[in-house]
């Protein structure tokens, strides 16, 4: 998901807030589990982002859902959203705290794309070799495309290495193309 500078600047804001509270952890879970909630829940989400509900009835359900599950901090943040009518920054903001919160602690996202699901051991063998390569912590996540053939991709950041068979197949065509 894109973030919008306004999403990044409230994500930093609260990430400030949160690493001088020591309380980072419980934040990033927080915001994790409401990113997820909105997707998985669209009646949620349809709700977070719809101002015509009364601001008193708005307050009240969110105070009902939220204020004993959420650690006061994120609590407090998601008011503070809601007040200024800024919940729909609610997810990007959520996906960039976890990337200041990864890059805090050194952790590099990797995203490895198969062309069939990779099992558990295949993808930590893949991160472990990756974090030897690069001398730096990983956090995979996979992905399958059956486009490419066979073989896989890793991504990380900008960078893509590309191992599929459908990319061996390319680079072989385009040699017996210009020889």
């Amino acid at each position: 998901m894109l973030h919008t500078r306004t999403s990044r600047r409230y994500a930093k804001v609260l990430h400030t807030m949160a690493r001088e509270a020591g309380r980072v952890d419980d934040v990033q879970a927080d915001l994790a589990g409401l990113r997820d909630l909105a997707r998985r829940l669209p009646e949620l989400s349809a709700f977070l982002t719809d101002y015509m509900i009364p601001p008193d009835q708005r307050i009240d359900l969110l105070k009902t859902l939220f204020e004993k599950r959420l650690d006061a901090l994120t609590y407090r943040f998601l008011m503070f959203l809601e007040e200024r009518h800024q919940m729909r920054m609610l997810e990007p903001m959520a996906d960039f705290f976890g990337e200041l919160r990864d890059q805090e602690r050194g952790i590099v996202k990797a995203k490895i794309t198969a062309a069939r699901p990779l099992s558990a051991e295949q993808i930590d063998a893949l991160r472990k070799n990756l974090e030897t390569k690069l001398q730096k912590r990983i956090s995979a996540e996979a992905a399958t495309d059956p486009a490419l053939l066979g073989g896989f991709t890793v991504r990380i950041g900008d960078v893509i290495y590309n191992s599929s068979t459908a990319h061996q197949l390319d680079t072989f065509k385009q040699k017996l193309i210009t020889a």
